[in-house]
């Protein structure tokens, strides 16, 4: 005996089931012709740079030390230096014979500044050449630069008290010792360009000072090339349209012959299914299990409650996704080193009823 369906329902039904028959037919198809191409990165040349300086104060006769000079990291008395020796070193190592060339240079800059708003705005530079621009060209996997040179504190103190004088200007002032290296790598799967400018940083006008060493960079590197690799046909996908598809089919027959109605949604499934048709916008599904094993775990009382969270630290609402919508239960806001979840289970337990937005409102 055929039970009977309001028109209007057993068409929509119909149609819908239509609707979803064509689109698995059509995923089925392209799952088998069109498996699809997945991006695969690999290191077709890899490079590391290092760089360093290492200086010595030299010094003229005083009545403190005995030593001719101070090493590296102290505290300098400004009437007391003589000059400094600077030793640059820069090293380029590759993995594959390549042209290394370009050139490098040795400046000292001379700079009066002040400070606003805790940031330094400089006024006026003075720069002096301390070794002209050097080229270089190698052929192979290493190249090597060193250079020394000689800097004159006094020399330089000098001038910045030239400045104070004329400009009637006090300023703080400091001296900037760089090594500026520009190189080109050709390989054979592309070209790398740096640049780096290791550097020494020198208060100046002063009567004692240390030195800010920053030349001392360790940086690695590679050129990558993406490949597009055309993936296998998954068969367990294609099984699971061709069941849906079967299963789809047999319900339009159903719908065909046997007129029937279809029970209404638990109480459950309705909530979920209103989660997301509130929410989808916010909500991520991953496919891998969740790492809930965080320092600080707080329970919300609703969803309500969890978007309101996911608003407020900027984070998307996450869930574990199921084939079975009935089994998306818990949806959780990550905040290292705190998450928040809300459990739908625990929440009905709570209280038999959840509040959420009636769908007049949505």
């Amino acid at each position: 005996m055929k039970r009977k369906i309001r028109k209007k329902y057993r068409m929509s039904i119909i149609y819908v089931l239509l609707f979803l028959i064509g689109i698995t037919f059509v995923s089925t198809y392209r799952g088998i012709k069109y498996p699809g191409f997945e991006e695969h990165k690999s290191s077709v040349y890899e490079y590391k740079k290092l760089s360093n300086i290492n200086y010595e104060v030299l010094l003229k006769p005083n009545i403190v030390y005995n030593n001719s000079s101070l090493p590296e990291g102290q505290i300098y008395v400004t009437e007391f230096v003589d000059y400094l020796d600077a030793h640059f070193r820069y090293e380029f190592m590759g993995e594959k014979s390549s042209e290394i060339k370009g050139e490098y240079k040795i400046i000292a800059e001379v700079k009066g500044y002040t400070i606003e708003n805790k940031e330094e705005k400089d006024i006026w530079t003075k720069e002096y050449t301390l070794l002209n621009s050097t080229e270089f060209s190698e052929i192979g996997k290493r190249i090597l630069i060193e250079e020394k040179v000689s800097i004159d504190l006094d020399k330089y103190n000098e001038f910045v008290k030239l400045v104070t004088s004329e400009s009637k200007i006090g300023l703080n002032s400091k001296l900037i010792v760089s090594m500026i290296i520009n190189m080109d790598v050709t390989t054979d799967h592309g070209k790398v360009q740096e640049t780096i400018n290791p550097t020494l940083v020198i208060p100046l006008n002063v009567g004692y000072f240390s030195i800010d060493n920053l030349g001392t960079i360790y940086d690695v590197g590679s050129i990558d090339e993406i490949k597009n690799v055309k993936l296998p046909v998954e068969k367990q996908l294609i099984l699971t349209y061709v069941i849906i598809l079967v299963i789809f089919i047999s319900v339009l027959i159903s719908m065909k012959f046997l007129t029937t109605n279809g029970d209404e949604d638990d109480n459950v499934l309705k909530i979920i299914k209103m989660i997301f048709k509130q929410h989808g916008n916010r909500l991520v599904a991953i496919t891998n299990e969740l790492d809930t094993t965080y320092e600080n775990m707080y329970s919300v009382k609703g969803i309500e409650d969890l978007v309101k969270i996911a608003d407020e630290v900027e984070k998307p609402i996450i869930y574990k996704y199921r084939n079975n919508i009935k089994e998306i239960l818990e949806f959780y806001v990550l905040d290292s080193p705190s998450i928040y979840v809300f459990d739908l289970n625990q929440a009905l337990e709570a209280d038999n009823r959840v509040i959420v937005e009636s769908k007049s409102n949505s």
